[in-house]
């Protein structure tokens, strides 16, 4: 009996290789259907956040706000359920981010706290990746919300903190739309009037990061916003 030749070594290097490796195409494919998604997820935050505005929800109570933090909550949970594979982009662990900050001011609770608390550590996370601009929108909400939110005990706020965040942002993207508008709204909301103004009318034209652009009214709606409370400031206000 014939016995077979064995396999050289490379040639079962190779063939392991290209059966462990996904096709070029199934990547394209993959990074297709993810942009796709991320677009849809932001086409369903930008028709929330217009409708059912959080800041407005926090002071509605009854059946009306608990469906719409059921909306919330929904599409939170949607969005958080596609992050969880591997390999998404960082504009929707941002995307995510956001969504658990709106929440939390809908709520306008002590249980907003855990919203935000969730928010961080995806912002976190998003740190860490490569300096981009998205990565700097990163920054700026993070540093927002050290900012903003109370400190230890009760949660993690950390002013100083917050603004080495800010500054961070604003040193990797200098005319981003989300650097300028927080770190004008900081500046704002620690007696600095002026330059808040000039980094707020910066934000209205700022930059904006390509696999954000699909939640651009959101930035630039918060910044027109911001900047109608300087037209309307009283006498004895900056």
């Amino acid at each position: 009996m014939k016995m077979p030749k064995p396999i050289p070594p490379l040639l079962l290097l190779i063939t392991a290789t290209t059966l462990s490796k996904p096709a070029i195409g199934e990547n394209f494919m993959e990074a297709d259907y993810q942009q796709k998604m991320l677009l849809e997820n932001s086409r369903r935050f930008v028709q929330l956040y217009l409708s059912e505005n959080a800041s407005q929800l926090a002071y509605i109570k009854g059946p009306d706000k608990q469906k719409a933090l059921a909306r919330y909550e929904y599409l939170q949970a949607l969005i958080h359920k596609q992050n969880a594979k591997p390999n998404q982009p960082v504009a929707g662990k941002l995307l995510e981010a956001l969504l658990s900050m709106e929440l939390a001011n809908a709520k306008h609770s002590l249980e907003s706290l855990l919203d935000l608390e969730a928010a961080k550590n995806i912002l976190e996370q998003c740190c860490i990746d490569a300096i981009t601009a998205e990565n700097a929108v990163a920054h700026a909400l993070l540093g927002y919300l050290y900012f903003k939110v109370p400190p230890d005990p009760l949660s993690f706020g950390d002013k100083e903190r917050g603004l080495q965040h800010l500054q961070k942002a604003l040193e990797i993207d200098p005319e981003g739309a989300w650097p300028n508008y927080y770190y004008g709204i900081y500046l704002k909301e620690t007696q600095q009037p002026l330059p808040a103004r000039r980094s707020l009318e910066r934000a209205v034209v700022g930059r904006i990061p390509a696999g954000l652009s699909g939640i651009e009214v959101v930035i630039r709606r918060d910044t027109e916003e911001a900047l109608k409370l300087f037209d309307h400031a009283t006498p004895d206000e900056p």
